[in-house]
């Protein structure tokens, strides 16, 4: 994908904010929630080492792909996100990354 290609996705949800944090910037991409939005939100997490906001990003992600049928890149994204978060000691997030893997793995698939 174009690196550019999603930021009509960004732009539109950050028009007329000014950075000073990061959780400015993850209040307004959260706004994104579109496969385009979150793949450019954990672009830029990733840039910048954020990696508990990645892992969400990850995680979100995750979802999006398993509700779109994407079960390989849903299952992928999630472990992704659970190893994450269990290196950096996160506490509430693991619980539900445990969860959305295993409705993931009583999917029926066909």
């Amino acid at each position: 994908m174009d690196s550019n290609h999603g930021f009509p996705h960004v732009t539109r949800a950050c028009r007329g904010v000014i950075f000073r944090t990061l959780e400015t910037v993850r209040y307004y991409m959260s706004k994104t929630d579109t496969a385009t939005g979150l793949t450019i939100e954990v672009r830029i997490l990733e840039k910048v080492g954020a990696r508990n906001e990645l892992a969400k990003a990850l995680a979100a992600r995750g979802g999006l792909q398993g509700a779109a049928g994407d079960l390989i890149s849903a299952r992928k994204l999630l472990e992704s996100a659970l190893a994450i978060f269990e290196e950096l000691g996160t506490l509430d997030e693991p619980p539900r990354v445990r969860a959305a893997l295993a409705a993931l793995a009583s999917t029926p698939t066909g």
